[in-house]
């Protein structure tokens, strides 16, 4: 039983953390996993992503709230939950356009 007021939403879609390389693996109002390099994984509050989306560029702020192992890879990767503390009305519009089927180029 899932207990998220918000649902995640699948998806591939290339960012920063930190001005470093991440992978958004699932994306919802209120939090994101995401895959980094273990050297790369940030630790607490303040945590900045970036991602594109079409012709817009969308810049959130965020806390970690769990980090593990990625389990399927034979690669120093982690995957990072990060709970989403501030982001603009663009973000709001474009977690909509993903549930709704409306957006697919911000996916790898």
């Amino acid at each position: 039983m899932d207990l998220r007021k918000f649902p995640r939403i699948k998806a591939k879609i290339a960012a920063e953390v930190n001005n470093k390389q991440a992978m958004l693996e699932n994306v919802s109002k209120n939090g994101i996993k995401m895959k980094m390099w273990s050297d790369d994984v940030p630790r607490g509050r303040n945590v900045e992503v970036t991602f594109r989306s079409g012709t817009h560029t969308i810049n959130l702020k965020g806390e970690v709230r769990w980090c593990m192992r990625d389990k399927y890879s034979f690669q120093d990767l982690k995957e990072v939950g990060l709970y989403i503390e501030d982001a603009p009305q663009e973000y709001y519009q474009f977690i909509d356009s993903l549930s709704t089927g409306k957006t697919a180029a911000a996916r790898m």
